[in-house]
This record gives structure tokens, sequence and C-alpha cells, in this order.
């Protein structure tokens, strides 16, 4: 389980776009709930989760491997994409594949897809040292969700 703030509910995506987020409880015990945050939803930003077909989430995978610290910067800063529509430091991948670098000392990235200008799907996250595996993982897991959602 991640550490750290009161839990904020990113939903997780499924196998189609017409039935893609799973509903998630505000139960603390919810394995589906990614505690990054106080909920507010007064902006229209939402984060989603990528959900591979054998039920991995990579992002989340990368996450609860970070430390306390490390996971906080990146719970503030998904937080202020989601309460504010603040993006800050991105960069386009191309392909529809984005970079968001997090300041700080960390070098932390995390790699998303922006769905319909309101939707943005967490992929992945990296340390600069591993950001070249990083974005071929990210690449690969938005391939495989516009295949399972095209049509």
């Amino acid at each position: 389980m991640l550490t750290g703030a009161a839990p904020i509910a990113i939903a997780v995506l499924c196998t189609t776009v017409q039935h893609s987020v799973t509903q998630i409880s505000h139960n603390p015990q919810d394995l589906s709930m990614l505690p990054i945050g106080n909920i507010h939803h007064s902006m229209s930003m939402k984060l989603l989760v990528y959900e591979t077909n054998s039920g991995r989430r990579p992002f989340v995978e990368w996450l609860e491997r970070l430390d306390g610290q490390r996971q906080a910067s990146v719970r503030r800063r998904l937080r202020a994409v989601e309460e504010h529509d603040h993006m800050g430091d991105c960069s386009s991948l191309r392909g529809g594949l984005y970079e968001m670098r997090l300041a700080g000392r960390f070098g932390l990235r995390v790699y998303f897809a922006d769905i319909g200008g309101a939707i943005v799907l967490l992929l992945g996250g990296s340390g600069k040292s591993d950001q070249t595996r990083a974005i071929k993982r990210a690449r690969g897991s938005l391939k495989d969700f516009r295949e399972r959602n095209s049509g």
C-alpha cells in the first residue's frame, strides 16, 4: 500500500472505453484506490491508470516501489493536475505519449497520454536513469490501450 496523504480516487481503465471506468469507493481498503492527496473534483481533468489485459497496472507498480519522499512528490504533482488542470513541465514524446517531469532532485518522470483533453491516462513512470526502458514500455502500453479500445 502507498504511504502518505489521504486517498484520491484514480479510476482504472478496463477493456473498452464504453466501460472504461471502474467505480471506486472512498474506502481506504479498496485496492483500486491510489492515495495521492485529498479529493477535490472542482476541475474537469480526470486521472486514469492504464491496466493490462492481465490486470497489471504499471504506473501503480512503479509508484509503490518508490520511497515515501518520492511518492509524495508524485502525489503532489498529480493532485495539481486533477485539482487545477495544471500539467506543469511536460513534453511530447510523439505518437500521443507525453512525459511529465517532476521538479526536484529525484529526476522522476510520469508517462501519460491525453485522452480527449479531459482524461490523463497514466501509463508508467521512471527516474532519469531508466527512462529509455520506461518510455518503451509506456509506448507499448499506449499501443495496447488503443488496440483494445478502437472501434
